[in-house]
C-alpha cells in the first residue's frame, strides 16, 4: 500500500522535529536555516553550524 503525499510530508516533519529538538539542546550546534522541497519525493533540509563549519542535514524517504 502506497503512502499518500501528505503522509510523507507529515512523517518528514515529525522526524525533523526530533533533529530540531536535538539541535536546540546542544549549545555547540547552531541552526542557521531550514527548508523543505515539496515535490514527488519531499525532503527537509536543516542547515547547522558546528565548530565554525556549515553542514546540512537532509531528511527524505529512502528509495526502495
Amino acid at each position: 500500500m502506497k503512502a499518500k503525499k501528505g503522509n510523507k510530508q507529515m512523517n518528514i516533519l515529525k522526524l525533523s522535529k526530533i533533529f530540531e529538538d536535538f539541535i536546540d539542546k546542544h549549545k555547540s550546534i547552531h541552526e542557521i536555516g531550514r527548508g523543505m522541497w515539496l515535490d514527488k519525493n519531499p525532503e527537509r533540509d536543516i542547515d547547522v553550524m558546528y565548530k565554525k563549519e556549515n553542514y546540512v542535514i537532509t531528511i527524505r524517504r529512502m528509495e526502495e
